[in-house]
């Protein structure tokens, strides 16, 4: 009996893999990043470095939420055979984001060496008086991570998204990788930044490969952008662009916030402790970003019990491991922290039990989330996210003068909980959680693998 590995590059079992190997790609980047830069750099200028880090984060929200909701179209019209219909959305996806990455890039440019010159006077003197250059290599380091995933739109249509997966692992510590190598000989923020572009290039390019050996009837659909097909999907991107956005706001936007009320120093204490939380958060997304497209397929083509099914699978997974982190977060968290970053980073025990159970609380939130997304149904929380997220910096700036890095980590914690209510209500009105469901999933999901685990095997 064998391992048919052709199962791990395409279907769920494939997402899943593909997943995994992008979890152990971030989780060894952050391993590695944290006591290079803190090391190297000190905590101070690393937390210059992690404020300018924000850029290609509210980049990301400049795809106005087109891609993502292209994304679902695409995943829908493959399932139900109109691959014209794919081919001339992902044709004007591609031509339209090109066109407004290079707006954007040159909108930057003057605003970095013009008026906006004088908010990164902060960075001058960490950076070698370079903080312009700094901000705009990650301005391009943003604009071509959203080429990249916008191209991967082929693939994730056409059952190889866990080929992207790959490719995006392989990327991910290929920048860092190059960043850290540039940093460990002698090199400050911008070349640092200039690793993470000189990398993020070459994955780009090799999902341009990637597309045209694995979908070459999309690779070859053109450059024309149809105006019908920005209109038609209009209303899904609109509530779609407002979950980047939610995301920048509250994850970046903490940080900003944090510095502004607390001080640089400050920030690698927080997101240190949070970077720890974060592991466990994408340990669950293995499975749960993985079955995404599934669960749209099985959207497309209303198939409840495997709908039901994926939901089980996600809760199970999801109580599997956001528990267990917790607990272990919660007990260990300041000594792991210490030992991880060399006893440069000494997070406060209140700091970091309040961060575990805003684990679980955004674990279980996110989640749910994604599921409801994959449904294009996401108007649904998007701009409550949004208000949420504002409210919650807003909290971070009130707490942060007196409470330091704790005060980021309450107002984590209150936005995760209303987050987790709201989307439990959600998901109950589209009929994902019914009265148990939480209570049955572990069962449901040991039949679900006890069914489909042979599968992966062949004689």
């Amino acid at each position: 009996m064998q391992i048919d590995f052709r199962r791990f590059g395409q279907g769920l079992v494939g997402n899943i893999s593909g997943q995994g190997a992008s979890f152990l790609a971030q989780l060894a980047v952050q391993l590695l990043s944290v006591p290079v830069f803190t090391l190297s750099w000190g905590v101070e200028r690393y937390g210059v470095w992690l404020i300018l880090y924000t850029l290609p984060a509210y980049l990301a929200t400049l795809s106005l939420g087109f891609g993502g909701a292209a994304g679902n179209d695409m995943v829908a019209a493959v399932a139900q055979g109109r691959r014209e219909d794919a081919a001339r959305t992902f044709a004007a996806v591609r031509s339209g984001f090109l066109g407004l990455s290079l707006l954007a890039g040159v909108t930057a440019a003057l605003l970095i060496f013009g008026p906006a010159a004088r908010l990164l006077q902060f960075a001058q003197p960490f950076s070698e008086g370079a903080a312009q250059w700094v901000a705009m290599a990650l301005v391009i380091y943003g604009l071509v991570n959203l080429q990249m995933n916008n191209w991967a739109l082929a693939l994730r249509a056409t059952d190889g998204f866990a080929r992207f997966l790959y490719i995006a692992s392989i990327t991910a510590v290929l920048e860092m990788g190059i960043a850290l190598i540039l940093v460990l000989a002698g090199g400050g923020l911008l070349w640092a930044a200039v690793g993470l572009v000189a990398g993020r290039c070459l994955g780009w390019l090799a999902t341009g490969r990637m597309i045209r050996a694995h979908a070459p009837w999309l690779a070859q659909s053109g450059w024309a952008f149809d105006v019908r097909e920005a209109r038609r999907l209009a209303r899904p991107a609109l509530a779609m662009a407002m979950v980047p956005l939610g995301f920048a706001i509250q994850l970046q936007g903490t940080i900003i916030a944090l510095g502004a009320a607390a001080g640089p120093a400050a920030v690698p204490v927080f997101t240190t402790v949070r970077t720890l939380t974060r592991f466990a958060v994408q340990l669950t997304s293995v499975v749960n970003i993985a079955s995404m497209p599934v669960f749209t397929h099985a959207s497309a083509k209303s198939d409840k019990a495997r709908q039901s099914d994926l939901v089980a699978l996600n809760l199970t997974t999801a109580l599997l491991v956001l528990l267990p982190a917790a607990a272990a977060i919660g007990l260990f968290g300041p000594a792991i922290v210490r030992a991880w970053t060399g006893g440069t980073v000494l997070p406060g025990y209140a700091l970091v039990l309040v961060l575990a159970v805003s684990l679980i609380l955004g674990g279980l939130w996110l989640v749910l989330a994604n599921l409801v997304l994959a449904m294009n149904q996401h108007g649904r929380y998007a701009y409550a996210f949004v208000a949420l997220a504002s409210i919650s910096v807003t909290l971070c700036l009130a707490l942060a003068p007196t409470l330091g890095a704790l005060g980021a980590g309450v107002s984590s914690a209150a936005f995760d909980m209303a987050m987790l209510a709201l989307l439990v209500w959600q998901a109950r009105s589209l009929g994902l959680l019914e009265n148990g469901s939480f209570a049955n999933a572990p069962q449901r999901s040991w039949q679900i693998i006890r069914e489909r685990l042979p599968a992966i095997f062949r004689r």
